[in-house]
């Protein structure tokens, strides 16, 4: 069983109803891994951070409810290089710039089956073949986020800044509906 509410308090169980829907079920397995290279520098004024990242992700999720047995099989990678640095234009001011693009592909497998888990409930335009209780999707995004800002030591005691920066979270698919991807949320911020 999972546990969906995210918290450690038993408030939100799956076998109790949700909306009209008894999850009798969850079981999800899941595998990850992720890398990071990094080269780090210091000459003169200029202290800088370069990488590279790289993540993948599998994901098997199995829900059985009162409505219908669904399975769906994802795989999540993303690739990602930047580079970030501080420049002292003097003892008190530092000026801080940073870039990072960033490469996504959403993959996913879904199987809807009825609530006994023995018909597909997939009409025939939506398998990947006649014969197949399959729907397979994927999605690529692409984004690029930055950081730009300044420092400044107004005394020992006092240090101020001024920073704005973008970042995006990843879109993707959500396995118990049949639908297009869901698009990245981005943010941009001002301090």
């Amino acid at each position: 069983l999972v546990d969906i509410d995210g918290t450690p308090y038993p408030e939100v169980d799956p076998s109790v109803p949700i909306g009209g829907i008894s999850f009798e079920q969850m079981n999800q397995q899941d595998r990850q891994i992720s890398q990071e290279l990094q080269l780090l520098g210091d000459s003169g004024g200029l202290k800088w951070i370069a990488g590279a990242f790289y993540f993948t992700e599998k994901n098997h999720d199995l829900t059985v409810s009162t409505t219908a047995t669904t399975q769906g099989e994802t795989e999540n990678d993303s690739y990602a290089l930047y580079g970030e640095g501080d420049y002292a234009i003097s003892d008190d001011l530092t000026v801080n710039a940073g870039l990072r693009y960033t490469w996504d592909t959403r993959s996913i497998s879904t199987h809807l089956f009825n609530s006994a888990g023995t018909t597909c409930t997939l009409t025939a335009d939506q398998r990947d073949t006649p014969t197949e209780c399959t729907l397979s999707r994927t999605a690529k995004f692409d984004y690029l986020s930055y950081t730009l800002g300044l420092d400044y030591k107004f005394t020992d005691s006092i240090f101020g800044y001024a920073k704005t920066s973008r970042a995006f979270r990843a879109g993707g698919f959500n396995h118990r509906q049949i639908g297009p991807a869901y698009r990245p949320e981005r943010v941009t911020n001002y301090e």
